[in-house]
């Protein structure tokens, strides 16, 4: 839709090349995200294998653990900000861009897609900072 308006190829080209882009961003977000999980997931297991006591009883550096806690949660959001944008761009090249007063369908997608997506966001913010401080 983007490419048959007159004055949008160079917007399809950059819609195009920020949707990738953002993709790439997301998923990289969401790797870092769930690896830093997984190594503090594999700190505390090899801890407990060290030590012959009950695994709620193995001393862990809290430190570290805030840390991975904090590190995951902004990589997670910076994911699924990085994938909502990316889906963005998409609804922009296939059914027109959100400036542009011809076609109102990539509004109706937009925003209810921004919406959701704002009140998971601050959802899981408020969980993660609640989580830390207590």
């Amino acid at each position: 839709m983007l490419n048959d308006l007159p004055n949008s190829k160079q917007s399809a080209g950059l819609a195009h090349s920020l949707a990738a882009t953002c993709a790439v961003l997301a998923f990289a977000s969401f790797l870092l995200s769930s690896l830093i999980a997984q190594g503090l997931k594999l700190q505390m297991a090899l801890m407990a294998a060290k030590k012959d006591v009950l695994k709620a009883l193995v001393p862990i550096n809290e430190k570290v653990i805030r840390f991975g806690m904090v590190a995951t949660a902004i990589f997670t959001l910076a994911g699924t900000i990085f994938l909502t944008l990316s889906i963005i761009f998409l609804v922009e090249l296939r059914l027109g861009a959100l400036t542009c007063t011809t076609s109102s369908w990539s509004k109706y997608v937009a925003i209810p897609l921004a919406t959701s997506v704002s009140i998971g966001v601050l959802v899981f913010m408020f969980s993660a900072i609640y989580a830390f401080f207590v």
